[in-house]
């Protein structure tokens, strides 16, 4: 187990030096689902998927997150948004999953893959408000959850907002968030 959180601080490592390169992605996917992390893995997946549209071995993945989703307790219309929010990004159309997405979170606002995926799409472009906005709507219904404060904590910081940024990290910090908890231990806040 510790050789795998090992390979996860490596894979964060690496994502931080460079956010463009979908083999760091893939790989930190892979590793949080050996840690039994799905929900984060997907959302990993699908960025891989949005770096690089032609890889074989992303349409794959997302392929089987679409199957996945049939699955689960989503209410259809959101599923449908979402599907068609997947193959926007297949298609490398970021307006058209944007959309769809917020289509999505407004059918269901209690599925975190929805605001994961919304990050990962508008981050490309660095358009951080309406991330931010879209966080603060999760965590307005989930105070508690560790991964929504940890991912606006990021984006805080690419909004050059440290001060919102660091709260955010000790709030995910406080929640148990791995990841958080190192960060925080590394910058000794």
């Amino acid at each position: 187990m510790s050789s795998v959180l090992s390979a996860q601080s490596f894979f964060n490592q690496a994502i931080e030096l460079n956010k463009n390169d979908d083999a760091y992605y893939y790989w930190r996917s892979i590793t949080l689902q050996r840690l039994s992390r799905f929900q984060e893995a997907s959302a990993d997946q699908l960025i891989a998927k949005s770096i690089e549209p032609n890889n074989k071995r992303y349409n794959k993945k997302v392929k089987d997150k679409e199957l996945l989703l049939e699955n689960k307790s989503v209410k259809k219309q959101a599923a449908i948004s979402y599907k068609k929010a997947l193959s926007a990004i297949k298609n490398n159309n970021p307006d058209v999953a944007v959309i769809e997405l917020m289509s999505a979170i407004d059918a269901d606002p209690h599925q975190i893959e929805f605001y994961l995926a919304f990050d990962m799409v508008l981050g490309q472009t660095k358009q951080w408000l309406p991330i931010i906005n879209q966080w603060k709507k999760y965590i307005a219904l989930y105070p508690n959850n560790s991964r929504a404060h940890f991912e606006v904590s990021g984006t805080y910081h690419h909004n050059k907002n440290p001060k919102k940024s660091i709260y955010h990290l000790k709030k995910a910090a406080d929640l148990g968030h791995k990841e958080a908890i190192n960060i925080t231990k590394r910058l000794g806040v």
